[in-house]
């Protein structure tokens, strides 16, 4: 059986015990004051064998109710020495436990902080190389006057076109002088020579043939030149147009350049391929003697690349 009923139990006997007293005792206290003879007609209390069985029934009952008590009593004993304490319901005779004194707590000590923790060391310095010097093209010259000679940046030279196949070559010697007006590309006016005795073909069996008097001719005519007239600014570059003088002709002519002006001179290249000329136009007829396996075509191939130096 549960604690709780128990204790609900124990009220109960002891409240129905105080009502079994307060009956069987009723008629004492409702009796008469004291000093009154008593009635001859009704016998006292306890003196009929009634009475007597219902005194023995509440004494039993008290018995019975007092032994219950005391198991109630041993076990709220054994809860105390456990540290445990029960809240008895109204009208319960059963103390209930006092709670032990708690032990004084010691007070803590505080303890020290621990020590910050230390800075991380610090990345190498690591030295950062200077920025280079910021590099600029070279400045081109100060002169407007150019002078076109031989040199390792410099060459003029041409195909001629047969019947079977091409032959080329070019021009060893050639000298000239290119002038800017006015400081600008389209200002340049200027002429270059060729000399034709410095004839040469990739096939060395064909040079006599071209210097010779069927061809060239160059006893008669030595040389060639070229007069610049007027540059023109075009989409892909410029234009020259000039006189171009061969064996005693002069024919007018454009050619495509390119043409710059560097640290290093005055940079003249043909656009392209190069520009072609029809030999006839200046008195060119000669197609080969009898017998030849390749006879001369009609158009020859002209190209240059020079580097006009700067006058001194």
């Amino acid at each position: 059986m549960s604690l709780k009923k128990s204790l609900g139990i124990t009220s109960s006997l002891v409240i129905l015990a105080a009502i079994v007293v307060a009956v069987t005792c009723g008629s004492c206290i409702g009796g008469p004051p004291p000093g009154t003879p008593p009635a001859n007609t009704q016998p006292r209390f306890g003196e009929t064998p009634e009475d007597q069985a219902a005194i023995d029934k509440v004494a039993g009952k008290l018995d019975a109710i007092e032994k219950q008590l005391g198991a109630i009593n041993a076990t709220l004993a054994e809860l105390k020495q456990n540290g445990l304490s029960v809240n008895l319901p109204a009208g319960a005779v059963v103390p209930a436990p006092s709670v032990p004194e708690q032990a004084p707590v010691a007070p803590v000590e505080p303890q020290p902080a621990p020590p910050a923790p230390e800075a991380p060391a610090a990345p190498p310095q690591v030295e950062t190389p200077p920025a280079p010097e910021p590099t600029t093209a070279p400045a081109p010259v100060a002169t407007n006057k150019f002078n076109i000679v031989p040199n390792d940046d410099s060459s003029i030279s041409f195909v001629g076109y047969g019947t079977l196949h091409e032959k080329d070559g070019g021009f060893a010697v050639f000298s000239g002088s290119v002038e800017l007006a006015d400081g600008t590309i389209e200002s340049a006016k200027g002429e270059v020579i060729i000399d034709l005795k410095s004839t040469y073909c990739g096939d060395s069996a064909l040079t006599p043939i071209l210097v010779g008097d069927k061809m060239l001719n160059v006893e008669k005519w030595p040389a060639s030149k070229f007069t610049i007239y007027e540059v023109k600014k075009t989409d892909a570059g410029y234009s020259v147009d000039g006189n171009f003088e061969l064996m005693g002709v002069t024919n007018g002519i454009t050619i495509p350049i390119e043409m710059e002006k560097t640290d290093k001179g005055l940079h003249i290249k043909t656009a392209g391929n190069g520009f072609a000329i029809k030999q006839r136009d200046w008195g060119l007829t000669f197609k080969g003697f009898p017998g030849m396996d390749n006879g001369i075509g009609e158009e020859t191939l002209i190209s240059f690349d020079v580097l006009a130096e700067p006058a001194s």
